[in-house]
């Protein structure tokens, strides 16, 4: 499918944990570069969002994991409708929906018109979700060619959006991966992500998710603290008890406190490398700084640039980016520093 460019596995307040990854697929086709016909067939390739017919394991699979089912209590609960969009448009393929300068206001009233009216007269014949009719069935039976229909797709958006190819039966159906549902057996969304402002959006609306009702009760307390608690340590301490005293979490979450176990795992660690000058580098703490002698000059903090500068020979030709990902400064004195330092009379244990 592509190589893993991301992992992160996190835990949320009403689930079970997540594994949030991102992929990138090598010479994939790029959306207003290549034709649309080669975006959807890339997009078919690794991206489904029907029930299978020919394959019972993954259609088992499909209808017990991948089916959205809206709740007042969840998706739904500000009245305005799927906060997630679902039901989803059916289509007989996948298509690229974009409405552009060439379209009127009429031409978008009018695509709207036909998905609405085909949707209800999908609804209107059937008595479940699951007993919905193909979608072709209802376009023969309104008379409306199947080529109108899909023109009538590709202008509902007014952003860029790709609509998968669905029946009626699978507009509940959350987008998922084939082999990967296989090997995950449990609920995945899987996005195509057209350009690189989506990838950052992606990543940013995780990272920034809010808990829920935590932004009053923070607001709150950093206006109580800010008239009665004198010092900036205090405040952050008391803030911070509040959000730690407060936030919701899940029952996994809870047990994976109590067994002191890791509640975020990364395949990917950031180290960060100044690019400055060297007056311009991190100082060290005041405390540190207070620390040194009288005639100590340099208080700028160790930094990864003198110790690559310290680099054997045989290391000559590494980088100064491999140097900082492969190496850690090691806090732990070797035996022989150890040994050298008592041959001179200053170990810290006491001799009798």
């Amino acid at each position: 499918m592509g190589i893993c460019m991301d992992l992160q596995k996190e835990l949320s307040s009403r689930q079970e944990d997540h594994l949030i990854f991102m992929q990138w697929a090598k010479d994939s086709p790029v959306l207003d570069v290549n034709s649309d016909e080669e975006v959807s067939n890339f997009f078919d390739k690794y991206i489904s969002a029907s029930i299978p017919k020919d394959n019972d394991e993954l259609k088992e699979l499909v209808t017990s994991r991948q089916r959205h089912k809206c709740g007042t209590s969840y998706c739904t609960k500000k009245g305005t409708g799927c906060r997630f969009k679902f039901p989803k448009l059916a289509s007989l393929r996948t298509v690229i929906s974009r409405q552009t300068d060439m379209d009127t206001k009429n031409d978008i009233e009018e695509a709207r018109f036909v998905q609405n009216y085909v949707w209800q007269q999908a609804i209107s014949e059937s008595q479940t979700e699951d007993s919905l009719s193909e979608l072709h069935e209802i376009l023969n039976c309104l008379g409306i060619h199947q080529d109108l229909y899909t023109q009538s797709l590709t202008k509902v958006s007014k952003k860029v959006e790709v609509i998968p190819k669905q029946n009626f039966s699978d507009v509940y159906i959350n987008q998922y991966n084939k082999e990967l549902l296989s090997l995950w057996k449990a609920n995945m969304d899987i996005q195509f992500l057209q350009n690189a402002y989506s990838v950052v959006m992606y990543m940013f609306s995780y990272m920034m998710k809010k808990e829920k009702g935590m932004g009053e009760l923070l607001k709150r307390v950093a206006e109580e603290v800010e008239q009665n608690t004198p010092t900036m340590r205090e405040k952050l301490q008391k803030v911070g008890n509040a959000f730690m005293g407060a936030r919701e979490f899940s029952a996994q979450e809870a047990t994976m406190r109590v067994l002191s176990m890791p509640l975020v795992h990364k395949s990917k660690k950031v180290i960060y490398i100044s690019g400055y000058a060297k007056d311009e580098w991190v100082k060290m703490p005041h405390w540190d700084i207070k620390n040194l002698g009288d005639d100590e000059e340099d208080i700028f903090q160790k930094s990864v640039h003198e110790f690559y500068s310290l680099c054997p020979g045989e290391l000559e030709n590494i980088t100064l980016a491999d140097f900082a990902t492969t190496f850690q400064k090691s806090t732990r004195q070797s035996q022989e520093d150890r040994i050298h330092e008592e041959d001179h009379g200053h170990s810290n244990e006491e001799t009798t």
